[in-house]
């Protein structure tokens, strides 16, 4: 009777061991690699960079604040750049680079005292340029509005063209 018992043991020990890993007769998959896409390299990157390198030799007069580089969804935004003028003070002019190598230089706010909005940054949708400025109110210099600003951008054989929507911020 012990031996009997031992074997019981003995194959209900050998069934507990080999049981967990039994599928019941259907195969396990064999795992497919996924393939690696390697993400496309932005075609504009190399040159926008080059543009904001060499920004303050080729613009003395402004400080480089910000940048958004471009890429193919924002055609023919290459690069959007806001700077403030070293004499006056003022955030309020964005540099565009746009198709071969073409620059525009645009002032938002003239005539108007404004700080460049860092906390709100500049960014690319399509082929418009997203950026907010604080303006000082002439009448009350202690006073400012927030101004966002949407600047849609194309360009043609005469340069980069460019329409601008203004909307100031209710707090």
């Amino acid at each position: 009777m012990d031996k009997y018992k031992l074997c019981a043991a003995a194959l209900s020990a050998a069934l507990l061991v080999a049981l967990p890993g039994c599928t019941l007769g259907t195969p396990t998959p064999t795992p497919t690699p996924t393939p690696t896409v390697a993400p496309t390299p932005n075609p504009y990157e190399e040159e926008a960079e080059a543009f904001v390198e060499t920004f303050s030799q080729d613009h003395p007069g402004y400080e480089l604040l910000d940048y958004a580089v471009g890429s193919l969804d924002t055609t023919p935004i290459h690069a959007a750049v806001i700077a403030k003028d070293t004499e006056s003070g003022s955030s309020s002019t964005l540099f565009l680079l746009g198709d071969n190598g073409v620059t525009q230089q645009l002032e938002l706010a003239q005539d108007s005292y404004t700080v460049y909005r860092e906390e709100d940054g500049i960014t690319l949708e399509g082929n418009v340029v997203h950026l907010s400025l604080d303006l000082s109110i002439p009448a009350a210099a202690s006073l400012w509005e927030i101004h966002d600003y949407a600047i849609t951008v194309t360009q043609d054989e005469n340069g980069i063209q460019n329409t601008n929507q203004d909307t100031i911020r209710s707090e």
